[in-house]
């Protein structure tokens, strides 16, 4: 057994376990859909880009954040905190934009088609809150808050502004692509542990006790963004990387910076 969690495989485990997490986005090459300086309609992504909800649990108001950039297209989970606001992970947003203020054009979030509403597409306006994070690290604070173009009749998620910091069990609501046709993807829910803080630092370190941990919770490429819901529904956390999917320890970002949705 591999004693190590790393990202890449297993290796000899040094004195103290090495956890080397990802972020959870995923990339594939696409068409981009040509600018715009009012952007109305996604174009080409709607043609080649698809999302579907696996089963009858996903949260109308979860999908999924696009961003094309010179050819490929990144692809993470973000939710509706108000009926134009939605929530995801700072990283998932390109480095220029992760800072309040800032313009989110180019960016499209779609959501899959439900009993009582068609699939959407609606484009990213501007950036409410971010983080000045870099892709390169994974031991941070990473949620981004932006505004949409135009409101979304779908239920959206309430947010719970206490930390999840005892060993309960949540859901992941994420969106994942198709193991081998990329341009499809699936909404789904999974069920996660929450690990204590304390556990943390003892299994990785000081650095550890800066985030926030699941086990037993698999991640996928495109996760990045997707909400932590406690058992009453509400967004506790927001899930921003994680190891191999066969090591199961997903890495989170608490809420306590969010600003009040205007």
């Amino acid at each position: 057994m591999c004693a190590a969690l790393l990202a890449g495989g297993c290796v000899t485990a040094p004195a103290t376990p090495v956890f080397r997490p990802t972020s959870a986005v995923s990339q594939v090459a696409v068409s981009a859909p040509p600018p715009s300086p009012v952007p109305a309609d996604p174009g080409i992504l709607a043609e080649e880009v698809h999302l579907r909800c696996a089963d009858d649990t996903c949260p109308e108001g979860v999908g999924m954040l696009l961003w094309g950039a010179m050819g490929s297209l990144q692809r993470c989970t973000a939710s509706l905190v108000a009926d134009d606001v939605a929530l995801t992970a700072s990283h998932c947003l390109p480095e220029p934009a992760r800072h309040a203020g800032a313009s989110c054009e180019g960016g499209w979030m779609t959501f899959p088609a439900l009993p009582g509403h068609p699939a959407e597409w609606v484009a990213c306006r501007s950036v409410l809150h971010a983080g000045a994070v870099r892709d390169e690290e994974v031991l941070r604070a990473d949620v981004a808050m932006v505004r949409l173009a135009q409101p979304v009749a779908r239920e959206t998620l309430p947010v719970a502004f206490v930390p999840i910091d005892r060993a309960i069990i949540v859901s992941v609501a994420a969106v994942r692509p198709h193991p081998i046709y990329e341009l499809q993807h699936e909404l789904s829910t999974r069920l996660c542990r929450v690990a204590t803080r304390q556990s943390a630092v003892e299994t990785y370190g000081d650095a550890a006790s800066t985030v926030g941990w699941l086990v037993e919770c698999p991640s996928y490429p495109g996760n990045s963004g997707a909400p932590v819901l406690d058992a009453r529904g509400r967004i506790r956390a927001i899930l921003h990387g994680g190891s191999a999917p066969g090591v199961g320890v997903a890495v989170t970002s608490g809420l306590g910076d969010l600003p009040a949705v205007p």
